[in-house]
């Protein structure tokens, strides 16, 4: 957990400070501060329905050994 930890926090600072490096050169190069925000969520369009197909969503509470149990029996904990 705290690799995971340690690497998302990274990942949060890295993501700020690339940004910030991309939208000062995109907003240099084409004076308008409207095109690093159109730029940031082109992504978006390919990921986000990637995301929808392929991440299984967790069963609420799914950690705790005894629901697991009960989920694992057929049950459904609502």
């Amino acid at each position: 957990m705290d690799k995971g930890h340690a690497v998302y926090s990274f990942s949060i600072g890295f993501g700020v400070l690339l940004g910030m490096v991309m939208a000062g050169i995109v907003v240099s190069m084409w004076m308008s501060w409207k095109v690093p925000f159109m730029l940031a969520a082109t992504p978006n369009s390919v990921l986000v329905p990637l995301f929808l197909f392929t991440v299984k969503e967790v069963k609420m509470s799914f950690a705790e050994l005894m629901l697991r149990k009960l989920y694992e029996s057929g049950l459904e904990y609502r």
